[in-house]
């Protein structure tokens, strides 16, 4: 069905991450529960540093079929790469904290090898920056683009036009929240999506669930 374009902007989105020091201590009543007003319970990993658990990648491969090969700009571990691999598709992996060969993908100029399309869970300080210059270098060569993002991510106005003048196909909600730190007792707080652009799609996006 088509997927409608909201026109409202959100106070929660990706890249703009909890900031505890915005509450008004003086309106607000202390309380025990961190998460009532969007704390931190753990400090912030550098560069977002938080791997993406396999499931969240094996359910968005089960529904869409990428044209390859593959480029995952925000490798980690590789991950999500290995994930990729086990399905079939060729992968070239880089991370901006890789040691012996960091990249950061924001300065690159053009896919990176034969890669044709870029799936990857972008840092989240810096999501939509990621998203935009993936779209850029992807979409012209009829490449595809998958991330995976806050499922609000479409509600912000000023993020409207990446889904108006990019080919926007899919989003694709997570039914269940992803833990990004392990072994934890604390319930995940955010639902997540996997949005997906594809340079040769001509018509409405859709929505889909998974998995």
């Amino acid at each position: 069905m088509p997927f409608p374009i909201p026109d409202r902007e959100t106070a929660t989105h990706r890249d703009s991450p909890d900031d505890p020091s915005a509450m008004n201590s003086e309106k607000i009543a202390p309380t025990k529960d961190p998460f009532m007003y969007r704390q931190m319970m753990f400090d912030r990993r550098d560069n977002d540093a938080y791997y993406t658990p396999d499931w969240c990648t094996e359910a968005l491969i089960a529904k869409v079929t990428f044209r390859g090969p593959l480029w995952e700009p925000a490798a980690g571990k590789g991950r999500m790469a290995a994930v990729l691999r086990r399905a079939g598709y060729d992968v070239v992996e880089s991370d901006l904290d890789r040691q012996n060969d960091p990249l950061d993908f924001l300065q690159t100029t053009t896919m990176l090898g034969a890669t044709l399309s870029i799936v990857t869970n972008p840092p989240y300080h810096i999501a939509e920056k990621f998203v935009r210059h993936a779209l850029d270098l992807a979409l012209p060569g009829g490449g595809m683009v998958a991330m995976l993002l806050r499922h609000e991510f479409d509600c912000a106005k000023k993020r409207r036009y990446l889904f108006e003048r990019y080919q926007f196909f899919q989003k694709l909600t997570l039914t269940t929240r992803p833990r990004w730190i392990e072994n934890t007792d604390n319930s995940p707080r955010h639902n997540f999506a996997w949005f997906v652009w594809n340079g040769l799609h001509d018509g409405p996006a859709t929505l889909g669930w998974l998995p």
